[in-house]
């Protein structure tokens, strides 16, 4: 099943977070643009997993953006797609670790609230990010990123793909 169709299929479920044997994972880079496989879309994450007595709690931050995709802002002025999402506090049952079994192979699937920026675009709406730290750094590494956009300006927004700059590590 493609990284895609898996995010599509999370997207039904009522599913928060799931971090996976890890305390961080951390991630700077870019993937083909959603409309211009020949252009980039940039993104930087951080994600914390903390244990507390109620359960596992995510605390994190997320930029993303993609020339190639714009909508028209309240201005009646094109807009390419920035999100920024802080601070992502997402809490779930269970252990930081516990979801090495439900998601095995994947490293980190959280969902939030993003805000266009500028703020002035218009209202946010919810993001699915989904990333994959598949090992060793350097040219043969083939680290994953997968975001779905719900709801605000960028409704409908998803993109999906392989590294082709950076890293996603898992600390």
């Amino acid at each position: 099943m493609s990284t895609k169709n898996l995010l599509g299929t999370f997207v039904l479920a009522p599913i928060t977070l799931a971090l996976t044997g890890c305390a961080n994972i951390t991630g700077g880079g870019s993937i083909p643009a959603a409309n211009d496989p020949t252009q980039k879309a940039i993104f930087g994450f951080v994600m914390h997993c903390r244990d507390t007595a109620a359960g596992a709690v995510v605390t994190g931050n997320l930029e993303y953006q993609d020339r190639t995709f714009a909508r028209t802002g309240p201005d009646g002025q094109q807009a390419e797609l920035r999100i920024h999402a802080e601070p992502i506090d997402a809490p779930f049952d269970g252990t930081c670790a516990d979801s090495d079994t439900t998601f095995p192979g994947f490293m980190a699937l959280t969902t939030g609230l993003y805000v266009p920026q500028p703020r002035t675009l218009g209202p946010g709406g919810t993001f699915v990010l989904l990333v994959e730290d598949n090992g060793q750094e350097g040219p043969g590494k083939v680290d994953k990123y997968s975001i779905l956009l719900t709801g605000g300006i960028f409704d409908g927004y998803s993109n999906s793909g392989t590294l082709i700059g950076g890293q996603i590590t898992k600390h």
